[in-house]
């Protein structure tokens, strides 16, 4: 099931350029890891500029416009499976979910699911280019746990 974004231009609280994001309610054991992970994030995700978001506080982040947005303490995806295709970047795995929204990798193995929704005007060659700017943060901040 894919998050429901809102790439809405925003006045007030986060200012003018903030991306509403419906938040993830991560479950206890992810709050600490979604925090850190959220205060570690880059600025830029391949050549896409950090963006506020709001609610403020909440574990998301933007960059670019249209905006590709993250999410920690997601859901696992319904789909992911023990059969399921993943993709590995930088020894953070990751699982595909295509749709009309676009393109939403989460994090697979780990503590907290981490999903990235990349928008479908993204060439689907160019879509895994901003997981590699994302691995640091992810492998520093939510280690592997084994299993999906």
């Amino acid at each position: 099931m894919l998050p429901a974004v809102l790439a809405l231009l925003a006045g007030g609280c986060g200012g003018p350029d903030a991306v509403q994001v419906d938040p993830a309610a991560p479950p206890p054991a992810a709050k600490r890891v979604c925090a850190k992970l959220v205060a570690a994030l880059p600025d830029h995700l391949d050549d896409a500029e950090r963006r506020p978001t709001r609610p403020e506080g909440a574990p998301t982040a933007a960059w670019g416009d249209p905006p590709l947005v993250l999410r920690c303490g997601v859901a696992k995806p319904a789909d992911l499976g023990p059969s399921s295709e993943i993709l590995e970047v930088d020894d953070v795995e990751w699982f595909l979910a295509e749709s009309a929204a676009g393109y939403t990798f989460t994090t697979v193995g780990r503590r907290a699911y981490v999903a990235l929704t990349v928008p479908p005007s993204v060439r689907r060659a160019d879509a895994t280019a901003p997981l590699v700017d994302l691995a640091p943060a992810v492998s520093r901040h939510d280690p592997p746990r084994g299993g999906r």
